[in-house]
């Protein structure tokens, strides 16, 4: 007996399960920051996300508040070359502590986000 359609449902499942509906979002580094240093997060937006830009939306947030990189200095938005849009905060502090994700929907019933990224910053940045 093959093992091939195990394989492609947990595939599916895994894909479904860590995709959600607006994408992936992820650290870049894996350890905790260290205040002053940067941080950044990468997200790759679902295929649905990224082909109707009329239909969605995307958004940062940090714990509940939306974040403006367009008017805030600290914080720089790239698109890359595979589709990947990275959010940039530089001179972290304790007061970038918390938990990230991204809003891909806007004004309805129920809005859509990515998982949510946790950063901690400890300590600091000695010269």
């Amino acid at each position: 007996m093959s093992s091939k359609p195990y394989k492609t449902v947990y595939l599916l499942f895994f894909c479904k399960t860590v995709l959600s509906d607006c994408g992936y979002l992820y650290k870049y580094s894996e350890t905790d920051v260290i205040q002053g240093m940067s941080v950044k997060l990468g997200y790759f937006p679902t295929q649905a996300v990224l082909h109707h830009p009329k239909k969605y939306v995307r958004k940062w947030y940090k714990d509940s508040t939306l974040l403006d990189p367009d008017n805030d200095p600290y914080l720089e938005t790239n698109m890359e070359s595979n589709d990947e849009f990275v959010l940039t905060l530089s001179y972290v502090g304790s007061f970038s502590s918390g938990r990230y994700r991204v809003r891909c929907t806007e004004n309805r019933t129920e809005d859509k986000f990515t998982n949510s990224v946790s950063i901690n910053v400890i300590g600091n940045l000695n010269f």
